[in-house]
Order: structure tokens, then sequence, then C-alpha cells
């Protein structure tokens, strides 16, 4: 059985403590973090093999993906020529020498390059796994595209979104702006500079 076909909905697991823990430890236990830290490493990759490799050819890798990966997020090494090669070596040799930083861009331009139009079966588990994980990220959309955003609370969230949509010119202003500021990579002067034009703009 293909691995997309097994993965299961985790539900309210992100709400797990240990049990044992005081309620200060609790409360620490529940911050979000950053990067990829020891227990998130081995879902992601096991996020990313069906889609990097083809199961119905013992898991060889996709090697023009690779290296259309390569060029989106301009990590050197990823690309692959157009010969046989197993995922385990692909893994072992490209994946796992990886930093947090591009590990995430990794999936994250996976994410943009295969489901444009969104695909719950693949974003969701995706999205469950860095909710289960206490991840800073999950599966949004940044700068018009589906990808890896910074966790915001829901309602603001849904406030931006209607403004963004709703508001012409000077909403996809603040689109751009929100991306910058929210998104995997940030750039904090270019989020400033839009979101000036987007209030002139609405002015």
């Amino acid at each position: 059985m293909a691995t997309s076909e097994k993965e299961t909905v985790m539900g309210d697991s992100g709400d797990w403590v240990p049990f044992g823990l005081d309620a200060n430890d609790a409360e620490q236990h529940r911050v979000l973090v950053d990067g990829v830290p020891s227990w998130l490493l081995e879902p992601l990759i096991a996020w990313l093999r069906p889609r990097l490799a083809d199961d119905k050819k013992g898991f060889s890798v996709r090697s023009k993906v690779t290296r259309d990966i390569e060029l989106l997020t301009r990590i050197p090494k990823l690309g692959l020529p157009d010969v046989y090669s197993q995922w385990l070596d692909y893994e072992r040799n490209h994946l796992r020498p990886l930093n947090e930083q591009q590990l995430l861009m990794v999936v994250d331009a996976v994410l943009s390059m295969m489901y444009k139009n969104g695909s719950e079966s693949v974003t969701r588990p995706l999205d469950e796994i860095l909710l289960v994980g206490r991840s800073k990220w999950h599966v949004g959309e940044g700068l018009g595209k589906p990808g890896l955003v910074a966790r915001v609370p829901e309602g603001v969230q849904d406030m931006v979104e209607h403004t963004i949509t709703t508001s012409g010119t000077a909403g996809q202003l603040l689109g751009r702006a929100w991306g910058k500021v929210y998104g995997l990579v940030q750039d904090d002067s270019g989020a400033y500079t839009d979101s000036v034009k987007a209030v002139e703009t609405a002015a």
C-alpha cells in the first residue's frame, strides 16, 4: 500500500501533553517551535517520499521534480540526472545533509509546485504533522501560492484574508506584505514598503 493511503487523521493530538507535568512544564510543552526539531525530521521526510519518488517503481526518485526543486530553492545538489535512483540513496545523500531552513524550503517548494489548486489528501496530513509537532509553521497561502506560513490567531487570519480578497489593489499589496512577514522567507523591509503602499492606495 502506498504511503499516502496510510496517512490518517490525528485529530486533536496537538493538544496532548505528557502525563506528570506541572502547569508550567505543560505550557512549555505547547510552545511553538521554529525549524525542524528532532521529532519532526522523520515525519517530514516520510511526507516527502511519495511526492519525490514513485512507489510503483520501487520508490525510484522523480529526477525532474528534484531538478525543479533545486531551481526554485536554489539549494545546490538537490537535482538528479535522468537515471534510476533509489529513494534511500537520495534521502541519505541529498535530504538529510540539509539544514533545518533548507528542509523547510524543500517542503514549501513541493507544496507550491505540485498542489497549486490545493489537495486536502496531501496538505492535510502535512498540516497535522506540523500541528502535532508544535511547529510554528502550517500549510497556508503566502504570496498567492500554497506553502508554509507562520501560525497566527485564527480570527486575525480570517480578517486579513477577507481584507485581502475584498480590497482590490490595496488588498493585493496587503497580501504581498503579509506573505513577506509570515512566509518562510521573510522580508521585513519589503513588507513595510508594501504596507505603506497598501495604505496609500486605500486612501
